[in-house]
This record gives C-alpha cells, sequence and structure tokens, in this order.
C-alpha cells in the first residue's frame, strides 16, 4: 500500500476550528485530488518570485534585507531550496513540501519564512493556526531531514494590495504598463515544530486508518 504523502496544506485542514472530521477523512480518503486542491494562480506564482528576487538582490547588493522583514533582516544568505522530504516512523507518513523563503541566519540557524498573499491575521483568526502549522510543518522538515538542520525563526510575509488615490496612480501607469505596490507585513510566529505537527500527524493517520468514515 503507498504510503500517503503530507503536505503543509493537507496538514494544516484540521487546523481550522472545528473542523468536520468527515470533509477532512474524505478528503485524506480522495489525496486532496480536483477540485478540492488547485496551483496557485499564475499571478501569484509570479508574485512569488519578486519576493525572492527581492530578497536575493537585497542581500546581494546591500548585504541586508529591507527593514521591513523586522526579526527576520539578521539573515546573512537566502538558500535556494526545491523541496524538503521525510518520513514519520510512528504514523507511517511521508511529508514533502516546498518552503517560500528559508534563510541562514548570523549564527548559522534557519529561518523559514511563508509568503500569504493576504491581509495580515491576529492571533484569534481562524486562519492564523492554519498558517502557524504550516510553517512549522517547514521547520519540522527540515529538524527532522537526514541531515538535520536547527530552525531558529519561522514567520509570515503578508503582502496587501496598496490602493492609490486619483492622484497617486497618474503616476502609476505609463503608454505601455501599469504598476502597482504591496505593503509587506512581517509577523513571526510561534516555533514548535514537534509540539504541532506531530500530534497533526498522528491525528490524520489515525482518520486514515478508520474502517468506515466518522
Amino acid at each position: 500500500m503507498k504510503v500517503p504523502r503530507i503536505t503543509p496544506s493537507k496538514l494544516s485542514a484540521l487546523c481550522v476550528p472545528d473542523p468536520c472530521w468527515l470533509c477532512v477523512y474524505r478528503l485524506l480518503k480522495m489525496n486532496f485530488k480536483k477540485p478540492f486542491s488547485f496551483p496557485l494562480p499564475q499571478i501569484m506564482q509570479l508574485l512569488d518570485k519578486h519576493e525572492k528576487q527581492i530578497a536575493r538582490v537585497a542581500l546581494q547588493e546591500d548585504g541586508e534585507l529591507p527593514k521591513f522583514f523586522g526579526p527576520f533582516t539578521t539573515a546573512t544568505e537566502l538558500l535556494s531550496v526545491k523541496s524538503l522530504s521525510g518520513y514519520h516512523d510512528e504514523t507511517d507518513l511521508e511529508v514533502y513540501g516546498i518552503p517560500d523563503l528559508v534563510f541562514k541566519a548570523e549564527d548559522g540557524t534557519l529561518m523559514v519564512l511563508d509568503n500569504k498573499t493576504a491581509f495580515p491575521k491576529g492571533d484569534d483568526e481562524p486562519l492564523a493556526a492554519v498558517y502557524c502549522a504550516q510553517v512549522n510543518f517547514y521547520a519540522y522538515l527540515y529538524q527532522h531531514a537526514e541531515v538535520a538542520q536547527e530552525v531558529s525563526k519561522v514567520g509570515l510575509l503578508y503582502y496587501t494590495f496598496a490602493p492609490m488615490s486619483d492622484d497617486e496612480i497618474i503616476d502609476a501607469f505609463g503608454p505601455h504598463e501599469i504598476w502597482t505596490t504591496f505593503e509587506p507585513h512581517v509577523k513571526e510566529v510561534e516555533l514548535d515544530p514537534d509540539g504541532i505537527i506531530v500530534p497533526l500527524l498522528k491525528e490524520v493517520r489515525e482518520l486514515l486508518s478508520l474502517g468506515e468514515p466518522p
């Protein structure tokens, strides 16, 4: 039997308040196939590349990240990461993910940021726990990789569209182009990969092992 592959988005589905366990069970059994899973829209993929380019060029040219990176400005290097994968023995689950931004800090530890093209979420909002689990998932992958690496910080990088007044928008387009701006908001979140991720993996295994839907 094929070992189930668990990604951050699949795992974090259990983090919404009062989840429908029947829904989660069915989604897991269907492996979150379409129409319940879909790729990031092309414009968001391009924005993600743009964000990485900003971090890379800033470190290369200025030797430091822009101030809006807040507690992550201690980064000395942007790491190129295509994917991470691992295996959780206790639950017999494969874990897999592709982090957005991974930096090396001055002390050699890693710092992980997850990009969000959404309005910043307060700690009491439903998606806050979802986002926290997703970025801790990447930290878990690093700390339990074949060659383990310590993660010292995880956070969220929100990019929100910045509207313009009529006067401002005059200078925001030309004969053949349009410009727009985004306001970045960086938020450091709780770092506890084992405490957050392992219980969720156990819940996934418990659901998958049920003889009938909950």
